[in-house]
């Protein structure tokens, strides 16, 4: 519950946990406990907090020979390197993952490894696979009887990075509003992005408003990522809002450089940051975002964000556009 509602104390309160637990001396224990602290960095953006405690992990997997633990961190892993920007290990850690998960009963990991594969298929910019995959990862969920709402949950955020490539995001928007009731966290940026992108106006100001004021409450959580926070700036960008700008503006900046993702990889933060600093007509420093987010990509291995930042940085400054319509 603290993971989900309070971010800075599930993490506080793990870090004291595994502090207590090195006293043991005891790997099994300690195991169990870092994975509860890995756990609570989910969403944080706090990388190399979460590189340490994945290293350690998979060292302590391979004393242990514990192909759970082992596989868990591998997917771990695999999170945080797309959020560092280094995608040269991704399909390798992948395939270790695939193979404990050959001698894994608990559904859970099955679940986990399906739906990582959908992820990797969409960076790559494998659409027409990703989305096979997304429809597989759910299918494989409801068939091990694990909790519909996770199930579906995952499902939803995937199809959300698949239908924006597709250009098909209309068609989520009536199954976003049945799975989460109005009240929850997660429905707020679900709606918020899937109604700037398509154009419906109506209600964005009040989603996006309720995810900020939830992170100005919280901080990152479970429901409130920093990836879906960053996910804000686009339909910030169509309000043409200065205000809203500047107060994401000054929640992601502290991530720039780094990748934002949310069962999927969206875009690197510095592309948000570009959009974001567009609104508040600071176009230079929105040009540096946009080649630091083509960079950030072409060493993932993004190819569609690494063309939505090269479109970006090659969008004519204002003040050229409007001298080229008064020539026209």
């Amino acid at each position: 519950q603290a993971w989900q509602r309070s971010g800075a104390a599930s993490r506080r309160a793990a870090r004291e946990a595994v502090a207590i637990t090195r006293e043991l001396d005891d790997d099994g224990t300690l195991a169990n406990v870092l994975t509860t602290g890995r756990r609570s960095l989910s969403g944080s953006g706090l990388v190399d907090e979460q590189e340490a405690l994945e290293e350690e992990l998979l060292a302590l997997a391979e004393r242990l020979d514990d192909p759970g633990q082992r596989m868990r961190a591998s997917l771990w892993r695999i999170v945080t390197l797309i959020e560092q920007g280094r995608g040269e290990a991704l399909e390798r850690l992948h395939q270790s993952a695939a193979e404990d998960a050959r001698i894994l009963r608990m559904g859970n990991y099955h679940h986990s490894l399906a739906y990582s594969r959908a992820s990797l298929a969409l960076l790559r910019g494998r659409v027409a696979e990703a989305d096979f995959l997304v429809e597989r990862a759910a299918a494989v969920g409801r068939d091990l009887g694990l909790d519909a709402t996770v199930v579906e949950a995952i499902q939803l955020t995937q199809l959300m990075g698949v239908r924006q490539e597709q250009h098909r995001l209309r068609e989520l928007r009536d199954q976003a509003a049945a799975l989460f009731p109005p009240t929850s966290g997660f429905q707020w940026p679900a709606m918020a992005f899937i109604d700037g992108e398509i154009g419906a106006m109506e209600s964005v100001e009040e989603n996006v408003d309720a995810l900020l004021d939830g992170f100005a409450a919280h901080g990152a959580t479970a429901l409130c990522p920093i990836g879906v926070l960053a996910l804000m700036a686009a339909p910030i960008a169509r309000l043409q809002d200065p205000v809203r700008a500047v107060r994401l503006h000054e929640i992601v900046l502290p991530f720039s450089g780094r990748g934002a993702y949310l069962a999927y990889f969206a875009g690197p933060i510095d592309y948000h940051l570009g959009l974001l600093d567009r609104v508040l007509e600071r176009e230079d420093d929105a040009r540096g975002r946009f080649a630091d987010a083509l960079a950030f990509c072409r060493r993932l291995g993004a190819p569609r964000w690494a063309a939505r930042s090269r479109v970006a940085l090659a969008e004519p400054r204002r003040e050229e556009a409007s001298r080229a319509t008064g020539l026209a």
